[in-house]
């Protein structure tokens, strides 16, 4: 029984990103959810439930009988799952402590790549 559960907490785990990746760089996403006022609501809470469904993961990974590269596999999925709002956490702390500004290439453009709104380029 324990097995099955695994796979359903992995499985939603996975669905649950989709959903934080869409939120954040699928277009067609954000604009339908920006004017309504849902995605900050919508991005949070998927990000709860990430954490959430990442920690049970851990848990049931270690306590049932996996073994072998799919524990590896298991436990490595549940662990960077949970770091990453860890670390994003992390990052923004250092970067507001020490007022750190990072180039973004993605709304400057790469400086090898013209810029397709201005119509300049690099040649």
């Amino acid at each position: 029984m324990k097995g099955k559960l695994i796979w359903s907490i992995f499985w939603a785990l996975v669905g649950v990103f989709v959903i934080v990746v869409s939120t954040i760089f699928i277009p067609p996403a954000v604009i339908l959810l920006m004017p309504l006022g849902l995605l900050p609501a919508i991005f949070l809470a998927a990000i709860v439930v990430f954490v959430l469904l990442s920690v049970a993961l851990l848990f049931l990974t270690v306590k049932t009988k996996v073994g072998g590269i799919l524990k590896k596999f298991l436990l490595l999925t549940g662990a960077s799952a949970v770091g990453l709002p860890v670390f994003v956490l992390l990052h923004n702390v250092v970067s507001g402590l020490f007022n750190i500004e990072e180039p973004c290439l993605l709304y400057h453009g790469n400086p090898c790549m013209p810029d397709r709104l201005s119509g300049r380029g690099s040649g």
